[in-house]
């Protein structure tokens, strides 16, 4: 983690991603599985209900499910997650999102939708995993601001990876975490399956700081 917290701690360079700017971003895991399963387990989410769109995959519900968190499942539509059907589970903490490319529907959550379901996070005082995994496939239009981006009451966790963008071998992920969380999965990746590779943290690092990432955030 050292090499890409150095880089963080550096002035912004023309063409760096403004997103990465002034955010906190741990890159937690070797793989994005990993990273989803430690939103879950590491942020007290542990025998909480935890909301995945009807359709996700099954490694993502077993994901949910082996960290201990009650999974319920709510329907999808060509808008993205069914946001009103959440007031039917009142003790839900955490709602897991593909908003860019749903998998395996392919739905692009709309602009209204995202609204809303940042909307019910603040007032529910719950969280929002986004999984922006294939957000590169779209199939007309400019991409969406991310429901990250659009976040004004620190209420998302953004699970990315840099394997479609350098090489699917680096296998490295990263998050982008509210500053309430951030204590408890750096804990929680101190005792877990170790840190990611310093050097190729370094790859990585270096693309960054060259500016290259920049093609790739949605502005």
């Amino acid at each position: 983690m050292q090499v890409y917290r150095d880089l963080l701690q550096q002035d912004p360079r023309e063409g760096e991603p403004e997103a990465l700017v002034g955010k906190t971003v741990v890159i937690v895991a070797k793989n994005e599985a990993r990273n989803i399963a430690e939103c879950v387990a590491s942020a007290s989410f542990a025998d909480e209900v935890v909301v995945l769109d009807s359709n996700s995959s099954d490694s993502t519900v077993a994901l949910a499910t082996e960290a201990g968190a009650r999974v319920v499942p709510v329907p999808v539509d060509d808008d993205g997650i069914r946001v009103q059907e959440l007031a039917v589970h009142d003790t839900v903490q955490l709602v897991y999102v593909t908003p860019s490319h749903q998998y395996p529907l392919g739905v692009t959550m709309s602009l209204a939708r995202r609204q809303a379901l940042l909307a019910w996070a603040a007032a529910a005082g719950a969280w929002i995993i986004e999984d922006d995994y294939d957000s590169e496939f779209r199939y007309a239009d400019r991409p969406m601001l991310s429901l990250q981006g659009m976040d004004r009451g620190g209420r998302v966790l953004y699970v990315g990876t840099f394997n479609k963008v350098l090489f699917p071998g680096l296998r490295l992920g990263y998050l982008i975490l509210p500053d309430a969380l951030v204590d408890a999965f750096a804990a929680a990746r101190r005792v877990s399956d170790g840190f990611s590779s310093p050097l190729l943290q370094g790859v990585v690092a270096e693309f960054l700081s060259r500016g290259h990432f920049a093609a790739y955030v949605r502005a």
